[in-house]
């Protein structure tokens, strides 16, 4: 909480810890990371730190903008690919051109500037939903027993 990163962000924000938001003159809060082992950590942490206010998701303002993973591209034949699933779908059914090159794409700063551009014209979000137990699941994983967790990862 005496983290001046975090005090300057829920400035801006309007919201203040202990206090429900009001007034909000925004409608959603959109986090955005690499689509890495990393970039799931940073989103991990964010959405940590919203739940300070449940009301945020139960009204589905927080969001998640998802990055993209891979790319092919073989000739002016291109297509983006924001998880794993997606492509592996494509692949399955055939729908990569033979010769084309694949590209991993290790964090946004892999994109283009027309590739990153496009990515924000047209975001691609998904709405983060606390589900029943929540509370217990943060803090079982960033709580202070670290028994629990590595019981919890291990299983």
């Amino acid at each position: 909480l005496e983290n001046k990163e975090f005090q300057k962000l829920t400035s801006i924000l309007g919201l203040h810890v202990g206090e429900e938001p009001e007034d909000l003159e925004y409608g959603t809060i959109a986090l955005m990371a690499d689509a890495d082992h990393d970039g799931n950590s940073i989103m991990g942490l964010l959405i940590n730190m919203f739940s300070l206010w449940p009301r945020l998701f139960d009204e589905g303002r927080v969001k998640l903008c998802l990055s993209p993973v891979l790319k092919w591209e073989k000739g002016k034949q291109k297509r983006i690919y924001y998880t794993m699933g997606e492509y592996l779908s494509d692949r399955e059914a055939g729908n990569i051109p033979a010769g084309a090159s694949l590209t991993y794409l290790k964090g946004l700063g892999s994109l283009t500037v027309a590739e990153y551009s496009e990515m924000i014209k047209s975001p691609r979000m998904v709405t983060v939903k606390h589900d029943g137990a929540w509370r217990d699941s943060l803090t079982l994983v960033f709580g202070e027993s670290a028994d629990l967790r590595k019981t919890w990862l291990s299983e």
